[in-house]
């Protein structure tokens, strides 16, 4: 999951246990929360990680029982291979996370850290994002405009052959550049946004102009590149 997320930040519970948060380009580039071990995961908004938090500081591992139960996700204490975990569960995905009392005193002592880098990526970091997406699906848009019907699936094509250096070149954004991760995992939203951006017709698009052949000379340059 950590590999989908933008400007990912990574904690580590245990060995097996890590905390992923990071811009969830599904999401709108929000804030997520995701607890995952070696094979699944439970992705959670902000408000859910805040009530999981609150709702742990004074559980009983001695009795199994419901905690919390929100965004298709339960959280419980219920036995396996003979002791009391505290269980995370995805009900829309069917993915279960579970964390031993010992996992939960390390999540509980890693909460201010956590919160802080929320409140980064909340306030700071997806504002930027949002703003250097859109700016790079205007300057695809303008640059190298497409036909408006063309498919989505060819547009992430496209996409995947232009080099992050050209791009940095062209678009120089201070403090924090989040170009190569946008690219790299909201291909989609990116796609959609250039194809969007395109302000030429089809015909227009098949005529020979100089930003054509600009276009043209540009993709010969990528492919020298791959």
């Amino acid at each position: 999951m950590a590999n989908s997320l933008i400007d990912c930040t990574t904690f580590f519970v245990d060995n097996n246990i890590f905390i992923n948060i990071g811009l969830d380009p599904d999401f709108l580039l929000n804030c997520v929360i995701c607890v995952s071990n070696n094979t699944q995961y439970v992705k959670m908004s902000v408000e859910f990680y805040k009530s999981l938090n609150i709702g742990i500081k004074n559980i009983n591992f001695l009795l199994p029982s419901h905690l919390l139960l929100d965004e298709f996700k339960l959280v419980s204490i219920e036995e396996f291979n003979g002791d009391n975990v505290l269980s995370i569960k995805c009900l829309e995905k069917d993915q279960t996370v579970q964390l031993t009392e010992e996992n939960v005193s390390r999540f509980l002592h890693l909460s201010d850290a956590i919160e802080e880098v929320i409140q980064v990526k909340t306030m700071y970091t997806r504002s930027t994002a949002l703003l250097q997406a859109c700016e790079i699906s205007m300057y695809l848009g303008k640059e190298m405009p497409l036909p408006k019907d063309t498919k989505i699936s060819e547009v992430e094509d496209y996409l995947t052959r232009i080099d992050v250096q050209e791009l940095k070149g062209q678009l120089q954004f201070t403090g924090l550049c989040l170009i190569a991760d946008l690219k790299m995992k909201a291909v989609k939203q990116l796609a959609r946004g250039w194809l969007s951006s395109s302000t030429k017709t089809e015909s227009e698009v098949n005529r020979l102009t100089r930003v054509e052949r600009k276009r043209a000379k540009v993709t010969r340059r990528l492919s020298f590149h791959l």
